[in-house]
């Protein structure tokens, strides 16, 4: 998680080499969490990473950066930095 101030957060996922072509910055995501079951965040893909981040040697993955468009006086006190989130199954890991 990175905090632009106190008025912008983000979400920072993984995206194997795969799927990266069905991704592009700009794209609209939604973001949900068990930690902040029932409330969904509304973000856009800031950033695709233009060097892989692999680990395991097998697949290539790229850093992904969501901007989240929610602003935070609409965020329930129950959402903390760290939190793990869902995003659509083609963002691989990611954390709030």
């Amino acid at each position: 998680m990175t905090v632009f101030g106190l008025d912008h957060i983000q979400v920072l996922t993984r995206v194997e080499e795969t799927d990266l072509h069905q991704l592009q910055e700009g794209m609209p995501v939604q973001i949900t969490g068990d930690g902040f079951a029932g409330q969904t965040l509304y973000g856009r893909i800031a950033a695709i990473g233009m060097q892989s981040n692999s680990t395991d040697g097998q697949s290539a993955y790229y850093d992904v950066t969501v901007s989240v468009d929610t602003p935070l006086s609409d965020l329930h006190q129950g959402i903390r930095l760290g939190m793990s989130a869902q995003l659509p199954a083609d963002l691989d890991e990611y954390w709030l």
